[in-house]
């Protein structure tokens, strides 16, 4: 959907994107608008705080006056939007309108983005290429967990001050675009969004392994796919690839197949079962700490007085009773132990849910059942987030207005949900093998709307597809020997080849083509790569195709 949409227009949409926040990062410096419609004389805003209006926060009472909305606009109106955007229309589209994305992209726009020097392999020449980060490095490898770790410390930042501390909320801000902007100077591609924002395993999360309205990108049949980095052609003016290939298995180019294939990478698994307690432990601590639901309830922790010092005061109040832990010791403290509870029950969970499985002879690969387990996970995760989230906004609304709201929240999740449940990695490399199987029955000289009753090749799904290409055995040896190399070369540059399910259907493939050992040992040695299991067994190679497309997408990016 999004994808489809000109560079020219999401440029515009994102530089407006970029423009609002901005405003609200100025707006916390200096507001001498918005603090008008909380004034209790503002009787036409919904907003205004009715005079005597007092919220009970532990053992006292705590009299609420006007304020500038800036923080409150932010943390009740705009990110309550950002989880439902990203479920209904998934990870392609965030890419493409994200502000902070747009703000990486500044240093490589002003051409002044660090620059690598090395002597092209293929040519001898040399060449100065964007830096990347190396594959199989340190950072490549733990980056879920960095972006939990900070996630979990911008959190606690939040919950104990950057919530209603205004000026420390706009400094927040500045820093976390001097950082986006400082990675974007030292790296190429979407380095930032890729190893560093925290923001971007929670997109994941949401969008894993398709939104609603997505289109994954073996159903593509373009060069550009998805959120893929892109940039204008000045001579044609058309759009081509900006890739630069700063990431193996790139989630904006093909955002399925890097789930499938990067599901078992260090700290995935341990996000997608924690990351339910940091919600958990972020909205449970307001209770946790006044004693009541009122003072979340009532928005006042978007514009307290003197924030700072109450991280200081007592941290929680139980049964009565405030509990000497300082509060920026007991917020970090009950989103990390929620944390590790939820991370718990998940792990726990996975293998009962298993056992379950087996007692009734279903057998599940490892993949596809962690895929379900995921999806539970971010099934509840949505529901517990919008029960609370935005929740003193949509107080205001008529009840009629509110239900609607309330329906919503519920029908868009698990909707997500039933069309997420039965979607399997073999589902996915069938589709993606089918692609190439109806593009090569295609260039056939049959009449397919006479074989088929009427219908199209497009019109097959990719089951149909493989029934049909077990006739392909009949047509002569050079169209088969051609169906199949096309179709491995496709694996190899989708990056699938060596995953299971891609190794089982290439299998079935070169059984349905009726090709001997030796014809399929000749096909793969055209791509340089060799057999590494005997015959009658699945395909495998002896090196990562994506370190083959790495070599070919580290070329200079493109000027815009």
């Amino acid at each position: 959907m999004f994808a489809e949409i000109s560079e020219r227009k999401m440029r515009v949409v994102r530089g407006l994107l970029v423009l609002g926040w901005i405003a609200i990062i100025g707006s916390l410096f200096w507001d001498p608008v918005t603090t008008a419609w909380t004034q209790g004389a503002a009787l036409g805003s919904p907003f205004r705080v009715a005079t005597g209006t007092v919220v009970e926060i532990q053992d006292r009472l705590v009299k609420d006056t006007p304020y500038a909305m800036g923080s409150h606009i932010f943390w009740t109106m705009v990110l309550p939007l950002v989880p439902a955007f990203l479920l209904v229309f998934g990870h392609s589209a965030w890419r493409r309108i994200c502000p902070l994305s747009a703000v990486m992209q500044i240093p490589r726009r002003l051409g002044i983005q660090r620059r690598r020097f090395r002597i092209n392999p293929k040519t001898g020449l040399p060449e100065h290429t964007a830096a990347l980060v190396k594959a199989e490095s340190w950072l490549d490898k733990n980056h879920w967990l960095l972006q939990f770790g900070l996630l979990w410390v911008a959190v606690s930042a939040r919950i104990v001050f950057l919530n209603s501390d205004r000026m420390a909320l706009g400094i927040f801000f500045v820093g976390v675009i001097v950082s986006a902007m400082t990675v974007g100077f030292l790296f190429g591609g979407k380095t930032w969004c890729n190893y560093f924002c925290p923001l971007s395993p929670v997109q994941k999360f949401y969008t894993e392994p398709r939104g609603l309205l997505e289109v994954s990108a073996n159903r593509q049949n373009t060069p550009i796919t998805q959120s893929m980095c892109r940039t204008i052609d000045k001579e044609t003016g058309g759009e081509k690839s900006a890739c630069v290939g700063c990431k193996s298995k790139c989630p904006d180019i093909d955002l399925e197949g890097q789930y499938w294939a990067k599901q078992h990478v260090r700290g995935r698994r341990l996000f997608y079962y924690g990351y339910p307690g940091l919600v958990i432990g972020y909205f449970s601590y307001y209770r946790l700490y006044s004693g009541n639901w009122d003072y979340y309830l009532s928005g006042l922790w978007t514009h307290e007085s003197n924030p700072l010092a109450d991280a200081l005061g007592p941290g929680f109040y139980l049964w009565g009773t405030a509990i000497p832990i300082p509060k920026f010791v007991a917020a970090p403290l009950t989103v990390a132990l929620c944390i590790a509870l939820t991370y718990g029950i998940g792990v726990v969970g996975e293998k009962w849910y298993q056992r379950g499985l087996e007692t009734k002879g279903i057998l599940l690969r490892r993949e596809n059942l962690l895929h379900r387990t995921f999806a539970l996970s971010t099934y509840f995760t949505f529901n517990v987030f919008y029960l609370f989230s935005g929740r003193s906004n949509i107080m205001l609304l008529p009840a009629a207005m509110q239900t609607m709201i309330n329906m919503a929240l519920v029908a868009i999740p698990t909707i997500w949900l039933v069309r997420t449940w039965n979607r399997t990695a073999g589902t996915f490399e069938r589709e993606s093998i089918a692609g190439s199987l109806r593009r090569q029955l295609g260039k056939l000289k049959m009449n397919w709307n006479k074989l088929l009753h009427g219908r199209s090749l497009d019109q097959l799904d990719a089951d149909e597809v493989y029934i049909l290409a077990q006739t392909l055995p009949i047509i002569d040896v050079k169209t088969r020997q051609d169906t199949y190399r096309t179709t491995i070369q496709e694996a190899v540059e989708g990056d699938y080849v060596n995953t299971p399910a891609g190794r089982q259907v290439l299998r079935d493939l070169r059984e349905q083509l009726a090709l001997s050992e030796s014809e399929h040992r000749e096909i793969i040695g055209d791509f340089g790569i060799e057999p590494t299991i005997p015959s009658g067994r699945p395909l495998g190679v002896a090196i990562s195709p994506g370190d083959l497309l790495r070599k070919v997408h580290a070329t200079s990016p493109p000027s815009d």
